[in-house]
């Protein structure tokens, strides 16, 4: 049963996000890249990187925030405070990778940009 009211789970919402794109890995191989605008591609491809690296940055320091005297006494394990800490060192490797990611998106959109603008194709659609 489908109730819009209840606020659903972030984590459903990132769910939702990996199958949008897989969606469009499945159907990018029957697309013409001569009718596309490619640098389209470089903004969608970076707003993505960046919410990624956003989500990557918030866990991080949700995580870095957890009680790590209160996990101890609670735990199975020897160690929690290394896991907790390697946890974060993990995130915060993601996120400086997820900005370089975004970094070579830029320069992607901005030379698809330029082929985008120097060209000329009858099958792209006319910028008006």
């Amino acid at each position: 049963m489908d109730h819009s009211w209840e606020p659903s789970h972030p984590l459903e919402a990132v769910y939702r996000a990996r199958d949008a794109l897989q969606e469009a890995v499945t159907e990018q191989p029957h697309m013409d890249l001569t009718k596309q605008d490619l640098p389209s591609y470089g903004r969608a491809l970076r707003a993505t990187l960046d919410n990624l690296g956003d989500l990557a940055r918030l866990l991080s320091e949700q995580v870095d925030r957890i009680d790590r005297d209160r996990l101890y006494r609670g735990t199975l394990s020897d160690h929690p405070y290394e896991v907790i800490d390697t946890a974060v060192d993990h995130l915060i490797e993601l996120r400086r990778t997820l900005e370089t990611a975004a970094r070579h998106t830029e320069s992607y959109r901005s030379d698809a940009e330029h082929v985008h603008h120097n060209t000329r194709d009858e099958h792209r659609p006319r910028e008006d």
